[in-house]
């Protein structure tokens, strides 16, 4: 749809393709659905009965809620899914030190500030490539529904777990290093020898020690 509109290619080609997409997602998915239909039964292709009946007993968002206030559930929901996002291993079971969360969430702040000052300081804001413009929409799109379809679920069962969040890695992570790399843009000012942009680009590589402390000291010690 988005090409049709910048180049007017005819409709019917666009349907041809669309037809052509979906059919081969369609094969693609059935061989998914006719395995579900050995593991769940039929007609449960996508496994939900069998979840429902898996997830008795589970706590329902409601009865969160209704413990602890809508306040409390808000913070919990937000606290553990941003934890759980970046690092809480085993069966929820372990969560980082609050200081790795401190250095992932300045990290994050810094990219959204990037946002910021592009958005204050930018001159050409007007002439931004009609492609850019369609490829941005196409990628939050997918962020957002990677977001509806986690709050979906939490509307009735207390699921604040970040991997849910996982189908949203692409966009996310194209945010977080276009916010970097705007704040490499403002330091160099134009000048691509000067070294004061990339200080701030070299700052994510600040996680690679985290991520060896992980895999060496941490994970080791989840094994039964």
């Amino acid at each position: 749809f988005l090409r049709w509109r910048r180049s007017g290619t005819p409709v019917r080609h666009i349907v041809f393709e669309l037809a052509t997409f979906g059919a081969i997602a369609l094969v693609l998915a059935a061989l998914w659905w006719l395995r579900n239909f050995g593991v769940y039964g039929f007609p449960d292709f996508l496994g939900l009965a069998a979840h429902d009946r898996v997830v008795v007993g589970q706590l329902r968002t409601e009865t969160l809620i209704a413990q602890v206030g809508l306040s409390e559930y808000l913070r919990r929901a937000l606290t553990t899914t941003f934890n759980s996002f970046f690092g809480q291993l085993g069966w929820m079971a372990l969560p980082l030190p609050e200081w790795a969360y401190a250095i992932i969430g300045l990290l994050l702040l810094l990219s959204a500030a990037g946002w910021v000052v592009t958005r204050l300081w930018r001159r050409d804001a007007a002439t931004t490539a009609s492609a850019q413009q369609q490829m941005a929409f196409v990628l939050a799109s997918t962020g957002l529904l990677a977001i509806l379809q986690y709050l979906y679920y939490n509307t009735e069962f207390v699921q604040f777990q970040g991997r849910y969040l996982f189908t949203g890695l692409i966009p996310f992570a194209l945010f977080v290093v276009l916010g970097w790399d705007a704040w490499r843009t403002r330091l160099q000012g134009g000048d691509n020898r000067s070294l004061a942009g990339y200080v701030i680009i070299s700052l994510p590589f600040l996680l690679i020690p985290l991520d060896l402390w992980l895999l060496w000291r941490v994970i080791p010690g989840l094994a039964p």
